[in-house]
């Protein structure tokens, strides 16, 4: 027996519950617990299994989605919208040649393209390295730097870097739709992906295999950057045009170009000189090729400034562009200091100076790794 109070009528009484009674509700009470602990534990699987989900879904510089489910920080445009606006500035796609834009700035390209005389090759991979320039660009420059080809599926693949509103941002392109008409094609891109280095140099790589393409960038030997995404294709189209379909003007296809769209000045150009090295491209049967280029500008675009050269050197491409020279003191008003304009290889002295006693500056021009420096000095009295 066990004895308990309870209250009654405001009175304290002692009464008792048989033994039997208390063991039946302590088997109960066991019982809730064991389903309490099992309910508990489950709870515990599930979120554990739902953060390692996440984890691996969110591995930092790694992405892989569908092509139908575009990665959250990418924007999406289709010909004939209206162009994408992010923070009151324009988000310029990165499009075929000759694909039309409206109300831009300006517009244009230069670099190299494979030869129209070539067959066209299959691969499974491209690359291309560059550097990075020593500097921001301008806050109010917009234009891309970019590796493009075809692939299989006719999807536009493309990955390089851009000058973005004062940042050098890495960016990514694929298309969904037939090229044919051009008013199908949804674009999927990012001009800023990730912010790069100033001064590094990054290798740019795209293969395509298996309705899948894969877009990689490397520092060095290590990957600092991937994004997987489902394009349809089975290889990328090694190419002087886009052959898929029928057209009076078909895009071109493998090239390594310049895009500009926004510049400091009307008729401008960008302030560096872009060199698109080791162009290579691996063949869908494990060969590879040193990628043979021509140079190319836009050729119907008479934005294009003249001075603009491309020089082509085995498997790379220079792009030289004029830029502004030096309008005021260190260069521009982010005092950079210095010019993009390329030096002789002789160190020779033409003309000289005098020296004066004065409380102004005097700038002396020097030659230093193959780049003319302006020195800025003090004379005091």
């Amino acid at each position: 027996m066990l004895w308990i109070k309870k209250r009654h009528r405001g009175l304290f009484q002692k009464s008792y519950l048989p033994n039997q009674h208390i063991r039946h509700n302590e088997g109960r009470g066991k019982r809730l617990k064991s389903k309490l602990s099992c309910t508990l534990v489950l709870l515990l699987l599930v979120s554990m299994f739902v953060a390692c989900s996440n984890f691996q879904s969110a591995k930092v510089g790694t992405s892989s989605q569908t092509a139908s489910r575009q990665p959250a920080s990418s924007i999406s445009w289709m010909p004939g919208k209206r162009l994408p606006v992010t923070n009151g500035r324009v988000v310029f796609p990165p499009l075929p040649p000759q694909e039309p834009v409206a109300n831009y700035y300006t517009h244009w390209y230069a670099g190299s393209i494979y030869p129209s005389l070539l067959p066209a090759q299959n691969a499974s991979t491209i690359n291309m390295s560059i550097t990075i320039p020593p500097s921001e660009p301008r806050p109010e420059q917009f234009y891309y730097v970019i590796l493009s080809a075809f692939d299989s599926n006719g999807s536009y693949d493309q990955i390089g870097f851009c000058a973005y509103y004062g940042v050098w941002g890495l960016s990514y392109s694929w298309t969904v739709g037939s090229p044919y008409p051009a008013s199908n094609v949804v674009y999927y891109y990012d001009p800023a992906a990730m912010i790069l280095s100033l001064g590094a140099t990054y290798t740019f790589s795209i293969t395509t295999q298996a309705g899948v393409t894969d877009f990689v960038a490397y520092q060095g030997s290590r990957m600092v950057w991937s994004l997987a995404v489902s394009t349809g294709g089975d290889y990328l189209v090694v190419s002087n045009y886009c052959a898929a379909g029928k057209r009076a003007a078909p895009p071109y296809d493998y090239t390594d170009y310049e895009e500009v769209y926004y510049t400091s000045t009307p008729n401008g150009a960008p302030d560096f000189n872009f060199n698109f090295c080791n162009n290579t491209w691996l063949s869908t049967h494990g060969t590879l090729h040193n990628a043979i280029w021509t140079p190319w500008y836009s050729p119907d675009q008479p934005q294009i400034p003249n001075n603009v050269q491309v020089v082509v050197n085995s498997n790379s491409a220079l792009v030289e562009n004029p830029g502004t020279w030096w309008p005021t003191f260190h260069h521009d008003l982010w005092h950079n200091g210095y010019s993009t304009s390329t030096a002789p290889v002789a160190t020779k002295l033409y003309g000289h100076t005098r020296l004066v006693t004065t409380r102004s500056p005097v700038h002396l021009w020097v030659v230093a790794s193959s780049m003319w420096v302006r020195v800025t000095t003090m004379f005091m009295l």
